[in-house]
């Protein structure tokens, strides 16, 4: 059951990150630099809305107790809708600001056009979001495929039909439709609203500090490209929202998919210390796996690979790809710590983690008034996910009291040491190869180091296949030994 949940969920996000990653290619390639990075702009002014009144409580159904009951759902429900209502009046309002800031002011319409995303997305039936309590993530990856893949196909003629940054709001606007609509057709349960005032003042609290982080978090993804935008030319934030592209993509989607899935897993068992402590450190070492395995690609393959993907036009922003890659692995490692104090509720750690990160925003502005360049804006993020995953995994011993084991700081010593063999070529501009060789070795290190996760991997590829041998008996065997 475990392996094809996981199975399902990887597949289904994988696919529909491959699809929008898709649409993003495709975009950069029929329109032109300049409106590419007009398009972009679009993207930072609904994430700036949507962040401010995320208050987590797609989740909040996933990790509270009492998240399969018709009132505690329809309660969600009600909020969502109530808050799908307010960003959009809070959107076309700042509509204008907003274009000012990024010396567009000609395109106030397209802002205040762009302000019904907020009201479709709050329409998505909440019942998709409560069957992943059962591990049961179909629904839901169904519903969000079905408005990538149709938004996708739209794209080429959208492109020809419009023949510029409008394209963008289209796109968008059909995939959030598709999405809503096929979620009703998904859900197990009728569509229904109701009140309770004690999941109201249950959802401020658990949603607050995330929508805290969510606004922090927005400062964090394109808190850069507003640097850009504002500092430099409407070209330099088309080739800089290229590279960001692709190096945040394959973060993004591993993110999902691990939040995903260990967050159900580690709520269910929130109460159980002893079981809790070993599922957090198989999801705290499995995320510090994926990152490395990131960084070591971005590393190794990501400047010909953006050639390849985004053409000529572009080819020049490449030099971006493995800084900014990098970085986005290294908050690809911050899912584990957050995820496990996500799941009990301590929703203050996320926000106290992405703080610090926020600091660095300011760092890189000032950089670039004095001179910096692009690759510097890059540099400075690294650093401040780093400082970032030190401080979320402090928080979840400190604060969420789950106990280290004291093999973990072997983890991260080796994971240190690896992320200074990858930027170190990059900063002072010396050749890559034998910091690349070396830290493959570090990286290998580093995953024999992660034993909770190699007995966990182990005894479930063993399981799997005493069952794919037991299904021509009759018989199906089930672990006995699971975290």
């Amino acid at each position: 059951m475990l392996l094809k949940s996981i199975s399902i969920l990887a597949a289904g996000r994988t696919t529909i990150a491959a699809l929008n990653f898709a649409r993003n290619i495709l975009l950069a390639r029929l329109i032109s630099v300049e409106d590419y990075g007009i398009a972009s702009t679009f993207i930072v002014a609904l994430s700036l809305v949507e962040l401010a009144g995320d208050l987590a409580l797609d989740r909040m159904i996933v990790q509270d107790r009492q998240g399969n009951s018709r009132r505690f759902v329809g309660t969600i429900q009600a909020l969502m809708l109530g808050r799908g209502i307010l960003l959009t009046a809070l959107l076309y309002v700042i509509a204008e600001p907003i274009a000012h800031i990024f010396n567009h002011p000609e395109l106030t319409w397209a802002y205040q056009a762009f302000a019904i995303l907020p009201f479709i997305t709050s329409l998505l039936h909440m019942d998709v979001m409560r069957q992943q309590r059962d591990m049961s993530f179909g629904a839901l990856v169904m519903a969000e495929a079905s408005g990538a893949a149709l938004s996708l196909l739209a794209v080429w003629p959208l492109a020809i039909l419009l023949k510029d940054f409008r394209v963008i709001l289209a796109a968008l606007f059909l995939d959030q439709v598709v999405r809503a609509a096929a979620s009703h057709l998904l859900a197990r349960r009728s569509f229904a609203i109701a009140w309770d005032t004690e999941v109201f003042k249950k959802a401020l609290k658990f949603g607050v500090p995330l929508m805290v982080a969510g606004m922090v978090n927005f400062a964090i993804l394109q808190g850069d490209r507003i640097v850009i935008g504002n500092q430099f030319t409407a070209r330099d934030l088309g080739l800089f929202s290229a590279a960001l592209t692709l190096a945040m993509t394959p973060s993004l989607i591993t993110a999902r998919i691990a939040q995903t899935f260990f967050l159900p897993l580690l709520a269910k068992i929130q109460d159980n210390t002893a079981k809790f402590e070993i599922q957090a450190a198989i999801s705290l070492q499995a995320m510090i796996c994926f990152a490395g395995f990131a960084c070591f690609c971005f590393a190794a393959i990501g400047e010909p690979l953006f050639r390849v993907l985004f053409g000529p036009k572009l080819a020049e922003a490449a030099y971006l790809v493995t800084p900014l890659g990098i970085a986005f692995a290294i908050r690809l490692a911050r899912v584990g710590p957050t995820t496990c104090a996500l799941s009990k509720g301590h929703t203050l750690n996320v926000m106290m983690a992405n703080l610090v990160r926020l600091f660095t925003l300011p760092i890189a502005f000032f950089a670039v008034l004095q001179g910096g360049t692009m690759l510097d804006v890059a540099l400075i993020s690294v650093v401040g996910e780093i400082l970032s995953l030190a401080l979320a995994t402090l928080l979840l011993y400190w604060r969420s009291k789950v106990i280290a084991p004291a093999r973990m700081l072997s983890v991260y010593a080796l994971g240190g040491i690896f992320i200074l063999t990858l930027i170190l070529p990059i900063t002072f501009d010396f050749h890559r190869f034998w910091p690349v060789t070396g830290s493959t070795v570090v990286l290998a290190l580093m995953v024999f180091a992660c034993r909770d996760l190699r007995q966990f991997t182990l005894t479930y590829l063993k399981e799997f296949l005493r069952n794919r041998r037991a299904k021509t008996r009759g018989t199906i065997v089930v672990p006995d030994n699971q975290p």
